[in-house]
């Protein structure tokens, strides 16, 4: 099953919002891999260029909700650990779904990955952007599909 798993790239209608900076939100899509050039690319293919030069990488976001509970920290160990946390900043809806995309790149970088699937990968986002986008998620998976 674990096989399964790790030669699959998804990226949901719903993707998540995670509490952590726009590094680590890209970062997520592969764990284990702490390449900064890989987070670097997996950015540039999602257009979430103009984001990091505004915010940084290093920047928290604040997430709009998780799943549908959104997320608790009162009276957790994280309450006290996101104190000394930053003021996130919070993004909009196509700004998180350039995260998501960048995250599903990240993700589908592994060699491991040999289906990548996508729900409406570019419902937020501006028309220019999501021709780019449509473009770059052609060019990057269509090699992954044996001829």
């Amino acid at each position: 099953m674990s096989d399964i798993r790790e030669a699959q790239a998804i990226l949901r209608q719903d993707y998540q919002h995670f509490p952590f900076s726009i590094a680590e939100n890209i970062a997520i899509g592969r764990p284990g891999s702490d390449d900064p050039d890989a987070v670097r690319q997996a950015a540039q293919l999602a257009d979430a260029q103009d984001l990091i030069e505004e915010r940084g990488y290093e920047a928290n976001v604040k997430p709009v909700k998780t799943l549908d509970t959104g997320w608790e920290l009162m009276g957790s160990d994280l309450e006290q650990e996101s104190k000394g946390v930053e003021k996130p900043i919070e993004l909009s809806g196509g700004q998180w779904q350039r995260l998501a995309l960048a995250r599903l790149f990240m993700r589908a970088a592994s060699e491991r990955v040999r289906l990548v699937v996508a729900d409406e990968p570019s419902a937020s986002l501006d028309p220019k952007v999501e021709y780019g986008t449509w473009l770059n998620l052609l060019e990057t998976f269509q090699t992954l599909t044996p001829e």
